[in-house]
C-alpha cells in the first residue's frame, strides 16, 4: 500500500528511481523498551507469511509504491 509506513523502507521505496521493498510488522507491546513482548504464534505466523509470500513472488511482480 503507497503511503508513508514511518520506517525506513520508506527511504529505500522512495529514493531516486525506488527500490522495491516490503514491509511486514510483528504485532508486539512495549517497542524500543527493555519488557517488549512478542507472542510465539505471531513470530511463527510471520516466518510462514513471509515464506508463502516469496512462494508467488515471479518475475512480473509488480512491488511499485507508485
Amino acid at each position: 500500500m503507497s503511503r508513508s509506513t514511518g520506517t525506513d523502507t520508506d527511504s529505500f521505496a522512495y529514493s531516486h528511481e525506488g527500490c522495491p521493498s516490503v514491509l511486514i510488522s510483528i504485532p508486539l507491546r512495549y517497542m524500543h523498551t527493555t519488557v517488549e513482548m512478542l507472542h510465539v504464534d505471531d513470530i511463527n505466523a510471520t516466518i510462514r507469511l513471509m515464506y508463502e509470500t516469496l512462494l508467488t513472488l515471479s518475475p512480473k511482480t509488480n512491488l511499485s509504491y507508485l
